[in-house]
């Protein structure tokens, strides 16, 4: 069984291996979003259909919050992730890896179908990276968070991955958690994502052909196994940045990425 964290997350934290790599090889202010592709991994296999990051950009920005100096790198991506729903009862609308904790709580017996979910950056599929620019501020842990339910694009509560930063308020997406975390001293990575259901913005193929479209991304736990699996791939900085990868990775609890 495909993980759909897992799925979600290799197509995600793939990308800050692009977000090291052009931290190290421009430091100027660059506003102007750029493709990324050359820098996502392959496709995978799933449902005799592949599935990852298809296609990728990102812009970068120097920014100074609370009196600190950070690198900001947004992120937007355009692909699919695959999964488990059902096509009717509690819940069927979540895209999960975990379909025997998932549906069973709710009192949803299936039948369940594997399904492929396509995400698209202009519809806020997207990852904000924060990270101190000064090595000597960086506690050398990673803080991923995900955010809970009741966020869409078509609802407003989703942006375009480009309009999530306004350089006149570098912090103004950010909510108390976030700022904490990067007082702390910790690199932030927030991920973004469509968490309602049955409103026709997430288009899903099921594996027995069937087309749906009131899929839901459901991203409410990481496992340090996903995560720890990337380690090594998080980050290559140059001589004179963040030289050590991550000792650690922390995720919070899905509702300590609401805002505050």
């Amino acid at each position: 069984m495909r993980a759909y964290r897992e799925t979600m997350l290799f197509s995600v934290l793939s990308v800050f291996v692009l977000a090291a790599s052009l931290l190290a090889a421009e430091r100027a202010p660059a506003a102007d979003a750029v493709a990324c592709d050359d820098f996502l991994p392959p496709l995978r296999e799933a449902f005799v259909k592949k599935v990852g990051p298809s296609s990728c950009m990102t812009m970068q920005n120097s920014v100074t919050i609370d009196g600190r100096a950070y690198r900001r790198i947004d992120i937007g991506l355009n692909g699919s992730v695959d999964g488990y729903v059902a096509k009717t009862g509690a819940y069927k609308e979540y895209l999960t890896n975990v379909p025997d904790l998932v549906f069973p709580q709710t009192g949803n017996p299936g039948p369940l179908f594997g399904a492929v979910a396509s995400y698209e950056r202009d519809r806020g599929a997207a990852i904000t990276m924060v990270l101190p620019s000064d090595s000597a501020a960086w506690n050398g842990k990673l803080f991923i968070t995900a955010h809970g339910r009741n966020r869409s694009f078509k609802e407003g509560t989703l942006k375009a991955w480009d309009k999530y930063f306004d350089p006149t308020k570098p912090s103004a997406d950010l909510n108390k958690y976030d700022l904490l975390i990067l007082a702390k001293g910790f690199a932030l990575a927030k991920t973004y994502r469509t968490s309602v259901e049955n409103i026709g913005e997430v288009n899903a193929i099921l594996d027995d052909g069937t087309a749906v479209d009131y899929v839901a991304f459901n991203e409410s736990v990481h496992t340090s196994r996903t995560l720890l699996a990337w380690r090594r791939e998080l980050w290559r900085f140059d001589s004179d940045a963040h030289r050590a990868e991550p000792t650690s990775m922390a995720t919070p609890p899905e509702r300590a990425s609401v805002a505050a």
